[in-house]
């Protein structure tokens, strides 16, 4: 008896071909990321430069990007920004999936169709407003500003989909589903397990 080995050398060669052509750009970075200047132009390609494997590299664009600076304002901005996003999107998803009122019903329409406006159509208005008009462009609270209402509107309609459905119903509908598929698999069991065994291997 022996095993049925699925033998297509073209899809193997394909599939590595797609996988060093996906992972090529990165095995570049991290090769000259230990290189000088010189070496990077003069040959991106070789595994080593002419000094051999650098570290002074990282060193210094640590200094010039201000890294820990730059690591706890995203940091700072990001956490803030997801707490907000949460608070504010739970509690008016909750109202706007509970109550039936007739403000409810706009709300949550505006926030579909806010869902509908790419960044690129607020960005010129939000830099001369923030930028121009006020002067406080870099701030953190306008970029935690800026997120939450960008993230308000997805989020609130992903937490109005939670709490306009019945988890119970759900749930119930969900173990009905399942019943009968393990009372199948169980009463059939000795011939599924035949027949996996029968299209795996070859007497």
């Amino acid at each position: 008896m022996h095993v049925k080995k699925s033998q297509n050398p073209i899809k193997y060669v394909i599939l590595t071909a797609l996988l060093a052509a996906y992972i090529f750009p990165f095995f570049m970075v991290l090769i000259n990321a230990f290189k000088e200047k010189v070496d990077v132009i003069k040959n991106p390609l070789s595994l080593l430069g002419e000094r051999g494997f650098i570290l002074s590299n990282f060193p210094a664009a640590m200094e010039k990007m201000n890294f820990f600076r730059a690591s706890g304002n995203s940091l700072l901005i990001t956490g803030v920004s997801v707490v907000l996003i949460v608070l504010f999107s739970a509690m008016a998803a909750y109202i706007m999936a509970r109550e039936n009122w007739l403000v409810c019903r706009v709300f949550f329409s505006l926030l579909i169709l806010s869902l509908a406006i790419p960044f690129q159509v607020l960005m010129i208005p939000l830099v001369s407003i923030y930028g121009g008009m006020f002067g406080i462009l870099n701030h953190r609270l306008t970029l935690i500003f800026m997120h939450v209402g960008f993230g308000v509107g997805m989020s609130s309609f992903l937490f109005y989909g939670a709490f306009s459905s019945d988890l119970g119903l759900l749930l119930a509908a969900l173990v009905l589903m399942i019943i009968p598929v393990l009372l199948l698999y169980l009463l059939l069991q000795k011939y599924i397990i035949e027949g996996v065994v029968a299209g795996a291997v070859k007497g």
